[in-house]
C-alpha cells in the first residue's frame, strides 16, 4: 500500500514539475513576443516615416514648395476638424520628406534635423487617438517656417 501511494505522490509531483516548467516557457514566449512588440514600436519611433508611402518628386525645388503647400493644407484641415485629411496628408508630407531629406541633409544637417523633429512630431500627433488640435495648428505653423527658411537656405525658390 505505502509503495502505491508513494508511486502516486511521485508522478503527481513530477506533473506538477511538468506544469511549472510549460508555464514558465509560455510566459518565456510571452516575454519574446513582448520584447518583440516594444521592438517593433522602438523601430518606429527611431524611424518615424518607415511607413511613408512612395511620392514621385522631380527635385529637392518642386520638393520643399510641395511640402509647404501640404503643410498649410493640413493646418486648414486641422482647423476645420477633417480627421481623413489629416491621416493621408500624414502620409503625403512624410513620404515627400522621404525623397528629399537626404539632400536637405547634405545642403544643411542642422536645418535636416528641425524639419526632421518637427514633422516626425506633428506625425506622431496626428496619429494618435485623440491628437490635440492645438498642437497640430503650433507644429505645423513651425514647420511651415522650417520649410520657408529650408527654401531660403538652401536657395530654392
Amino acid at each position: 500500500m505505502k509503495k502505491g501511494m508513494h508511486q502516486r505522490a511521485s508522478v503527481s509531483a513530477m506533473l506538477l514539475l511538468i506544469a511549472a516548467l510549460l508555464v514558465g516557457c509560455s510566459s518565456e514566449d510571452g516575454n519574446k513576443a513582448e520584447t518583440a512588440s516594444k521592438a517593433g514600436e522602438s523601430a518606429a519611433k527611431a524611424d518615424p516615416f518607415a511607413d511613408a508611402p512612395s511620392v514621385e518628386v522631380a527635385d529637392l525645388q518642386s520638393g520643399l514648395a510641395l511640402l509647404n503647400d501640404m503643410v498649410k493644407s493640413f493646418k486648414q484641415s486641422v482647423e476645420s476638424d477633417d480627421a481623413g485629411s489629416l491621416t493621408e496628408l500624414t502620409g503625403q508630407m512624410s513620404g515627400v520628406w522621404v525623397k528629399i531629406g537626404t539632400e536637405v541633409k547634405s545642403g544643411n544637417p542642422q536645418l535636416f534635423e528641425s524639419v526632421n523633429d518637427l514633422l516626425a512630431k506633428l506625425a506622431e500627433q496626428a496619429r494618435s487617438d485623440k491628437p490635440d488640435r492645438d498642437a497640430l495648428i503650433e507644429q505645423s505653423y513651425s514647420l511651415y517656417q522650417q520649410i520657408r527658411d529650408a527654401r531660403k537656405q538652401l536657395q530654392v525658390q
